[in-house]
């Protein structure tokens, strides 16, 4: 069951909503914290601040999963091609992490001498006056095993195959 906290997310439930009722074999695919090579993302944002900043305050109290879209490419190229209809959450695989934790990790791989300090949301967006955003946005994606489909590989794994590619 999804509980909206602002108007994307009313928007989102809007469109699934829609899906579902105009056709009864439908994909649905859920899916957070987006990371590729074309577009803006948290990755290139926190390699770009670390090259002009030691200290980067980022938020430590909303959890999650990252998701490299190349993996979420294979994956949705390959439920199109099944009849295993319905609504799936589909991040990389490993453990939660919060965006603080995430940073962390990517200026490890990169090298960086950059410091993630973990700020509250609330301190966050206070200073950047900010919408509501989740603490829990866990998103469970054990419907890809059930339905005998091959998950995401460990969302470590595909942050350094994403920073190898860019």
């Amino acid at each position: 069951m999804t509980n909206p906290g602002n108007v994307y997310g009313t928007s989102k439930r809007a469109g699934e909503d829609l899906v579902r009722a105009i056709a009864n074999q439908h994909f649905i695919i859920r899916t957070q914290w987006l990371f590729g090579k074309n577009g803006k993302n948290f990755v290139k944002t926190m390699i770009n601040l670390s090259k002009t900043m030691d200290w980067i305050d980022v938020v430590n109290d909303q959890y999650g999963r990252p998701t490299y879209t190349v993996d979420l490419a294979k994956f949705i190229c390959e439920i199109i091609d099944s009849n295993k209809y319905g609504i799936y959450h589909v991040t990389n695989e490993g453990r939660y992490v919060s965006w603080a934790e995430f940073a962390t990790t990517i200026m490890e791989k990169i090298h960086s001498n950059s410091f993630i300090f973990g700020i509250s949301t609330e301190d966050y967006a206070y200073h950047k006056n900010l919408a509501f955003r989740p603490r829990n946005g866990r998103l469970d994606t054990s419907k890809i095993i059930f339905e005998e489909l091959k998950p995401l590989p460990d969302w470590e794994d595909a942050l350094e195959r994403y920073l190898r590619e860019i």
